[in-house]
């Protein structure tokens, strides 16, 4: 790598870093406080809203990682620009396209691991995470719970309370049946229960106060009670592998899973139409990074210098959100069979490649010829050091 190269590299990947930071940090932080609200609500800790945010994380990537590399790359050159350094590189025969080398390889890379990301990790980790909202929901006997009513958590187990408070944690004369799947009948009744998750397991315990507790073993001795003052039990909740395996959905198969079918029957066309959908959107948010280091760079250039206004960092940030909002629109439209799903999601990757490519190609060779043309003219003309300086 050419000296060249390598500072810009250094700069770009130092403003990627916190792009990719900042952008992580705006799509989780409202995620996390609706995930912290509705996990404590059924009575799970403030660490399992974090888990479950775990696994969007690869979904805010396949955002952040192409909108963080664009101002990347934006800032590198308009730093360059703005610092004076932009213009001696030009007039030394140094292009624009030159310059842009070092970015684009850096985006041929993310590329790659922003595809792996799309391929495998974030279906597995969208599995994980339904997973894992459907094991807090299962597990939580606050969901719909009523003073008075027999609520059937699952087909093992039916709960009753004649008293519900604290947001359905606390229960007064608590009477619950369960019916285990390897072990005998039981009735439970207790004057007050207390909603608990363990903290090493995560599982979800009553701890009863003043009652007892009668097993049926169906032998000819009938049943065992036992009277206590203080007692926790795990009633039989269902775990998160009732959620069902990974495939239930087209956002869960992998890209090759998508391609071969995803194990779906060939005549449901609904559900091959959703396939493709789901495919082609995976693989133009992996393609984008290319063209949106093309615009990044021509952009970066507007304005007039040190003393001018980054015109190109707004208008980029409005590009990029209008860009992502045509592509959210061709994907509705792909899903509900208005237009096919090459046609509504490669057409604006196609036009914007095509723009963001001529236009650097035009601010290459434009920039170039002008910078030779001030540093070589034989009399230099007036304000000459002022264009200089402001890099026109």
């Amino acid at each position: 790598m050419s000296t060249l190269s390598a500072y810009i590299v250094r700069r770009t990947s130092a403003y990627f870093a916190l792009g990719v930071v900042v952008v992580l940090s705006a799509l989780a932080l409202e995620r996390l406080m609706r995930l912290v609200e509705e996990v404590t609500n059924q009575g799970a800790p403030v660490s399992s809203a974090l888990e479950v945010l775990g696994y969007l994380l690869p979904h805010y990537l396949e955002l952040a990682i192409p909108a963080a590399f664009f101002l990347a790359a934006l800032l590198t050159v308009r730093r360059l620009h703005t610092a004076s350094e932009l213009l001696p590189m030009m007039a030394a025969g140094i292009s624009v396209r030159r310059i842009a080398r070092p970015m684009l390889a850096m985006a041929l890379v993310l590329t790659l691991l922003a595809l792996a990301n799309a391929s495998h990790l974030q279906p597995v980790s969208r599995h994980a995470y339904r997973a894992q909202i459907q094991e807090i929901s299962q597990t939580s006997l606050a969901l719909g719970l009523a003073p008075g009513v027999f609520h059937r958590v699952n087909d093992r187990f039916v709960v009753r309370a004649d008293g519900v408070t604290d947001q359905g944690r606390t229960l007064l004369h608590f009477f619950a049946e369960a019916q285990p799947e390897n072990g005998p009948r039981t009735l439970v009744v207790a004057e007050r229960a207390r909603l608990v998750r363990q903290a090493n397991t995560g599982k979800l315990v009553v701890q009863l106060f003043d009652g007892s507790v009668v097993r049926f073993d169906g032998s000819a001795t009938g049943a065992a009670r036992i009277t206590f003052t203080d007692y926790t039990w795990e009633p039989p909740m269902d775990s998160a592998g009732d959620y069902g395996p990974r495939g239930q959905d087209s956002r869960e198969f992998t890209v090759p899973e998508l391609i071969a079918g995803g194990g779906t029957p060939a005549g449901a066309n609904v559900e091959h139409r959703l396939r493709s959908t789901e495919l082609h959107t995976r693989l133009v948010h992996v393609a984008s990074l290319i063209p949106l280091t093309f615009l990044a760079v021509p952009l970066a250039l507007l304005g007039r210098g040190r003393t001018g206004r980054a015109y190109g960092l707004g208008l980029g940030v409005v590009l990029v959100v209008l860009y992502q909002k045509v592509l959210s629109f061709g994907e509705n439209f792909a899903e509900v069979g208005v237009l096919p799903p090459p046609l509504a999601l490669w057409g604006p990757f196609a036009v914007l490649f095509i723009v963001s490519g001529v236009w650097l190609l035009s601010v290459s060779e434009s920039g170039v010829r002008g910078a030779i043309a001030i540093a070589l003219h034989p009399r230099r003309p007036p304000g000459y050091r002022r264009q200089l300086a402001e890099g026109r």
